[in-house]
């Protein structure tokens, strides 16, 4: 059996840890809009925050 990446699907990796304390988050969401926003701050916090990194999974359920 074989599994795909759907678009549905949202995965986002720090791309360097640097000594930083790692958060791995998983959710489900129902809206799409929501996936986008918390996109969008994970991105943000791993870019700028010196103490923590965030790896995050995300499914939006149809």
């Amino acid at each position: 059996m074989f599994t795909r990446v759907k678009s549905t699907v949202r995965h986002i990796v720090p791309e360097a840890i640097n000594g930083r304390s790692l958060l791995k988050v998983v959710y489900i969401v129902l809206d799409p809009q929501y996936q986008s926003s918390l996109s969008v701050v994970v991105e943000a916090i791993n870019k700028n925050n010196p103490k923590l990194a965030i790896k995050i999974s995300g499914y939006i359920v149809k």
